[in-house]
This record gives C-alpha cells, structure tokens and sequence, in this order.
C-alpha cells in the first residue's frame, strides 16, 4: 500500500512539474508567459497548488504506512 501512496505522490510531483513549467528552459518559459492569458496562467497556478498539496499528502502518508506509523 504504501508503495502505491508513493507512485503517487511522485506522479504529481512529475505533474506540478510540468503545469509549473519546472522542466522547462527560461526562454521556453518566457515565450510560455508572453503567449497566454492571466486567466490561463491564474487556473495553472491553482492547479499546481493543489496537486502540490495532493502530493504532500500521499508522501505523508506512505511514509506514516511505510514507518507504521498509522
């Protein structure tokens, strides 16, 4: 089980990664920034908070699983 918490949590590492733009060059992400909406950029940063959150979570818990914790 706690394997499966971590697939996870490194799963919506790998997605805020990429709705940030975390694995992107820094000319990538100023023409990324110049090209799209405050509302676009706005409902991506929310997105990522919550996967960000979401992925904090399931960390926490397989490692409480992992450790016996729980």
């Amino acid at each position: 089980m706690a394997e499966w918490l971590l697939y996870i949590g490194i799963g919506l590492l790998f997605i805020t990664g990429i709705l940030t733009g975390g694995f992107t060059t820094a000319d990538q992400q100023r023409a990324n920034f110049s090209t799209e909406s405050s509302e676009d950029r706005l409902q991506k940063d929310k997105w990522s908070t919550w996967t960000a959150l979401a992925r904090v979570v399931f960390l926490l818990l397989a490692a409480a699983w992992h450790y016996g914790v729980t």
